[in-house]
């Protein structure tokens, strides 16, 4: 499932938000969105072409323990993905649910990993979109809460969901890597595969916090990445 440079760079790579719409205005809205946040701070952003993903993600040297540097990346598809520098790889939730609610468009953040990474093994995603301006939600869970496994989910499910894992006995296996990278797929989005990414084309944008505070903690790569 998870192509070699995917893996070079797991468990970054375990949690890549989808955002569906040109790359060019999901990208806008992601700096308003910063902006508005962060209040006075500097944003740098600009469009880089990259080579492939392995590129594109030694971009950045520096992961810190909130997002502070954001990759916008071109695919094949409809799709835009999002990918963050935080060591803790659990992407942006709030951010899709701002980018659904404030500029309309379609998110699905996700994360997903079989076994224990920065966090505990589990699958879990939120699908986003408005609908005649109301934000509907569709959210599953499937995660280790200490010994235990829970499962939880919300809203109508999405066409492209396998509904029937979601009774089997054990509760692992409900969702998991393959289930929601199926899901995915029929949804037209292969965010583990490096050809779904249209790189060699394509600009990418880079959008990065200039001025930390000193509360932000920084690691480096070779702390914490699995190939390393």
């Amino acid at each position: 499932m998870r192509t070699p440079i995917i893996e070079e760079w797991w468990p970054t790579t375990q949690s890549l938000d989808l955002i569906r719409g040109s790359l060019k205005e999901v990208g806008s809205a992601i700096q308003q969105e910063l902006c508005r946040v962060l209040k006075d701070e500097p944003i740098h952003s600009k469009w880089i072409a990259f080579r492939n993903l392995n590129q594109a993600f030694g971009m950045v040297k520096d992961y810190t323990n909130i997002p502070t540097a954001f990759l916008l990346l071109p695919t094949f598809s409809d799709w835009c993905v999002l990918w963050n520098n935080s060591y803790l790889c659990d992407g942006y939730d709030s951010l899709c649910y701002n980018l659904t609610r404030l500029h309309g468009f379609e998110t699905l953040h996700w994360t997903s990993h079989d076994s224990k990474t920065t966090f505990l093994p589990g699958t879990v995603f939120s699908h986003r979109i408005l609908v005649n301006q109301k934000l509907r939600t569709r959210s599953v869970y499937c995660a280790k809460d200490n010994q235990r496994w829970i499962f939880h989910q919300a809203g109508k499910p999405l066409v492209a969901e396998k509904t029937v894992f979601y009774s089997a006995r054990i509760i692992r296996n409900r969702l998991n890597e393959q289930i929601l990278a199926e899901m995915l797929m029929r949804l037209g989005a292969e965010p583990w595969n490096e050809q779904f990414y249209n790189l060699g084309r394509r600009k990418s944008i880079l959008l990065q916090r200039l001025k930390l505070p000193d509360t932000i903690k920084k690691k480096s790569a070779k702390s914490f990445l699995w190939a390393t």
